[in-house]
């Protein structure tokens, strides 16, 4: 079983490594994102160590979203009712 997860990097990167760490001790290949560490901490949008060296955002997005395509199933972080605005 293959899956994606999408989520706000900036916000729940803890979480979404939780789940990441989850999935692959249960069998499931995670597709997109790679875990590794945030390498632009400063930043809006999210690059991560194992993302291509000089990718534009772009072209970032679109190799998610096929990573996406493929997928069995996609994980969305928060996926907890705690986290959402009330």
């Amino acid at each position: 079983m293959k899956a994606a997860i999408s989520g706000s990097f900036r916000k729940f990167y803890k979480e979404i490594c939780a789940a990441y760490d989850i999935f692959e001790q249960n069998g499931i290949t995670v597709l997109s994102p790679k875990k590794s560490r945030i390498i632009n901490p400063d930043d809006e949008f999210v690059i991560l160590e194992t993302d291509p060296k000089g990718i534009k955002m772009k072209q970032l997005e679109n190799k998610h979203l096929g990573a996406i395509a493929d997928s069995d199933f996609l994980y969305l972080e928060p996926i907890h009712k705690d986290n959402f605005p009330k």
